[in-house]
């Protein structure tokens, strides 16, 4: 297995019906510096976003994907529901 400690994770998509949520969780558990991007709002991703609210350090860039969030880590994890054509990616 990976060890994640100290990596830089973006996740990209955290979605509406918590898919990502454990992924989250673990990956912040394992020591990784977490990035959560997502294009839909803070409002929109409140269901998510409260089942997270315990975990310390996992950033948070809601209502945009920002290039340098891709361009400044060690590891994507992406959504299902992201289209693997996302120029993100």
């Amino acid at each position: 297995m990976i060890n994640l400690k100290g990596k830089r994770v973006t996740v990209m998509g955290l979605g509406l019906h918590g898919g990502a949520v454990g992924t989250v969780r673990w990956l912040a558990e394992q020591g990784a510096i977490v990035t959560v991007t997502d294009s839909k709002s803070e409002e929109e991703l409140a269901d998510s976003l409260a089942k997270l609210q315990d975990l310390n350090g996992v950033r948070f860039v809601l209502g945009e994907h920002r290039e340098d969030n891709f361009r400044e880590t060690d590891m994507v994890v992406r959504n299902p529901a992201v289209p693997r054509t996302s120029k993100y990616l």
